[in-house]
């Protein structure tokens, strides 16, 4: 109860006064932003993520971690039946995607005009650089605001091998190719560890995903310059092992054929929806949809539940269809489904305007003629 609300609390029971942690409930937060009415506390480089109030109570909510950065808010403007739940215990889940890009807009508004007062250090400074840098690359909704002078974040050193360091700006910029290792015994809990040579960056995890925000940072910058999948490996649990991009140019296929096998192996087997949008093979090129393209319950295949990245796409010709048993691998069937249906939804969502529906429809045929489902050995 005393840590449920952050004013004073004062309690008595027949004449015998109870003392409770005291509280400076004039100074709690320090700042207040008015855009969004939410006030504010920042703690740099904490792993704590947001703690909300609403109106000076303590509410929990299922924000996820912010990078960098740790705030206290007090939420004000928003109504506690549309936010709150019954109990007015907890966020609802169903306000969280606009309550949090609202806790990021107001953040930036307080950071951009105070960032020397709110970090102090040079530490301080580059992870509160990372943080603007971050998030102004992952939300559009931030693109309004000017970080051009919050550029520390450029020299923070990422310690390698042999206790060597190299700037994040210098990694970032002379990377050639990226190697992600899961399931690391060389990682602790937590941190990740990094070796560098010849331009390649090694990048290894003690868990099935990268651990530390700086790995998340420098993944967020280098994601959009891949090429092309190196190489991929698979353990027996179907978790991903390792991962290899490359950032060269290259006049390749994103996926090497013999590894595109693998992937249809996958998909076919992996049946969270009946079908599914697979990488695009060059010689299957009038089948690209374009990057945006989405269609309900069609989901696109990612190299781990971790990994989402943008790669060349095609809708899969094979459907998989769960059926009743208690054996599991017989329990998926596979067949090929080609519908006028789909030949038109490839031909609205088509990466190249020129293609003509005949050859959405000709083009499908070859694939499947190629990628029969006996022959994959599926």
């Amino acid at each position: 109860f005393e840590f449920a609300s952050i004013t004073p609390i004062y309690f008595t029971i027949n004449e015998e006064n109870f003392n409770f942690f005291k509280k400076d409930n004039n100074n709690f937060f320090k700042y207040f932003e008015s855009k969004n009415s939410l006030e504010f506390n920042i703690s740099s480089r904490s792993n704590r993520g947001i703690t909300t109030y609403y109106k000076n109570q303590h509410i929990e909510n299922n924000f996820r971690s912010t990078l960098f950065i740790g705030f206290d808010i007090n939420i004000h403007k928003e109504k506690a039946s549309e936010i709150l739940t019954l109990n007015r215990n907890k966020l609802k889940s169903e306000s969280k995607n606009k309550l949090f890009k609202e806790i990021l807009e107001s953040a930036f508004i307080l950071i951009v005009n105070n960032f020397d007062d709110i970090f102090k250090s040079t530490e301080q400074k580059q992870f509160g650089s990372l943080f603007l840098e971050y998030y102004y690359q992952n939300y559009d909704e931030l693109k309004s605001f000017d970080i051009s002078k919050f550029t520390h974040w450029k020299s923070y050193n990422l310690r390698i091998q042999n206790d060597n360091e190299i700037s994040l700006i210098n990694l970032i910029n002379e990377t050639k190719s990226l190697r992600l290792i899961f399931n690391s015994k060389k990682s602790d809990y937590q941190n990740d560890s990094y070796s560098y040579d010849n331009h390649i960056l090694t990048m290894e995890s003690s868990s099935s995903t990268v651990n530390s925000s700086i790995s998340q940072f420098i993944f967020s910058q280098l994601e959009s310059k891949i090429t092309k999948i190196i190489d991929f490996d698979y353990g027996k649990n179907e978790g991903l092992n390792f991962i290899e991009f490359s950032f060269e140019a290259t006049d390749n296929d994103f996926v090497e054929e013999d590894k595109f096998k693998e992937i249809l192996k996958k998909t076919i087997k992996w049946n969270r929806s009946s079908r599914k949008m697979i990488p695009c093979l060059k010689k299957y090129s009038k089948l690209r949809l374009k990057d945006d393209a989405y269609f309900d319950y069609v989901y696109a295949f990612n190299f781990s539940h971790y990994i989402d990245i943008v790669y060349p796409k095609m809708v899969s010709p094979f459907v998989v269809e769960e059926s009743d048993g208690d054996v599991l691998e017989s329990r998926y069937k596979c067949s090929v489904v080609l519908n006028e249906n789909l030949y038109d939804w490839v031909f609205e969502n088509r990466y190249d305007p020129s293609t003509k529906k005949d050859e959405i429809i000709e083009s499908y045929k070859n694939f499947t003629e190629e990628f029969d489902i006996k022959k994959l050995g599926v």
